[in-house]
């Protein structure tokens, strides 16, 4: 004889309506300190940049120096693009030139 699993109802877990925060709604510590956690983030770039200076000049470990070496160049110069390979045909059913006037 197979054991029933025993059924609970539960205000716990699962997806609930209206639960959560509002999409786009700012956390309180943005609020709090008026900007995104991208612009926050930024504030301590040079604290950031020179950590993994250091860590690249005078860590011991040479899986640390290159980690860090490749965060300074993936910040300094962008991350190297993404090869992508396309297999099969692919259809052009319109190609649209469209001509802005700057005024």
């Amino acid at each position: 004889m197979a054991l029933k699993p025993i059924k609970t109802k539960s205000n716990r877990g699962g997806k609930r309506p209206g639960a959560g925060r509002p999409k786009g709604a700012k956390d309180t510590a943005t609020r709090e300190m008026g900007g995104t956690i991208a612009d926050l983030a930024r504030t301590h770039t040079g604290i950031a940049v020179s950590a993994l200076v250091q860590v690249a000049t005078g860590s011991d470990s040479d899986a640390a120096k290159v980690s860090a070496a490749n965060a300074i160049l993936d910040r300094g110069y962008g991350k190297p693009p993404v090869a992508v390979q396309v297999t099969g045909e692919i259809e052009v059913t319109e190609i649209r030139r469209t001509i802005v006037d700057p005024k």
